[in-house]
């Protein structure tokens, strides 16, 4: 098993002079991790970048010692092209959360409708784990263009959500209209990023409710346990005088 060249993802915050993160697909995982290759790919069209031959190096390690965070070093010796459709297939495993239907324009409020329409469809094991929606990969299969929703203005028509690997999501759509993906402006790039890391904010929001939700219910049914068991304690028996 190898790995598989996928689209880069924009932090405009971070020290990388182009603000891009690299990511490859590690089959063998099932997992996205940060690609130390020669190349950076917002849109891949067509076609990807196998390697069979690859290391798996330690980027960061919790407090104990054990690594937490890892990057991918492709052996480019090892390198072969595949078709996409073969990537998506590996990494959707053909499965399907649901499907939408209808306009969002990512930098308007449907934005945020989107966010919430993808959050209520996912069962709540899959919400807490999945990435950022900004990092969520776009697949547009009459152009055969994978992306990611970080460089995408607009998403129309019907849209089948997908499981991408153990914490990705993968949006099947008709029509999108990209920012400056195809025709690269970092700066331009970067201002839409920060306009849209909104979308992101609004899907830990409602994590955060959730979760929120579920400690207070946890905490009433503990209480209620409690005053049941002491209406339920036998009365204390006095002293004889």
């Amino acid at each position: 098993m190898g790995i598989y060249l996928t689209p880069s993802y924009m932090k405009p915050r971070s020290r990388i002079s182009n603000w891009l993160i690299q990511f490859a697909y590690e089959e063998e995982s099932k997992a996205e991790y940060v690609y130390d290759g020669p190349e950076t790919a917002p849109l891949l069209k067509g076609e990807t970048k196998y390697y069979l031959k690859y290391h798996k190096l330690t980027m960061r390690k919790d407090l104990e010692g054990n690594p937490e965070q890892y990057k991918l070093l492709p052996d480019i010796k090892s390198m072969s092209l595949i078709p996409i459709e073969r990537l998506i297939e590996i990494g959707t495993n053909n499965i399907e959360y649901g499907k939408l239907s209808g306009k969002y324009d990512l930098y308007t409020v449907e934005g945020e409708r989107f966010i919430n329409e993808v959050y209520n469809m996912l069962r709540s094991d899959v919400r807490r784990v999945v990435s950022v929606p900004m990092q969520w990969l776009v697949w547009i299969p009459s152009e055969k263009i994978l992306t990611r929703l970080v460089f995408v203005r607009e998403l129309g028509g019907e849209i089948i959500v997908r499981p991408f690997g153990s914490r990705g999501i993968l949006l099947e759509v008709k029509e999108v209209k990209l920012d400056k993906a195809n025709s690269w402006d970092t700066f331009a790039m970067k201002r839409a990023c920060l306009t849209k890391n909104r979308l992101n904010d609004a899907w830990r929001a409602l994590v955060v409710s959730e979760e929120m939700a579920a400690a207070v219910e946890g905490f009433e049914v503990e209480r209620s346990e409690e005053v049941e068991k002491e209406e339920e304690a036998p009365e204390a028996v006095g002293e004889i005088e």
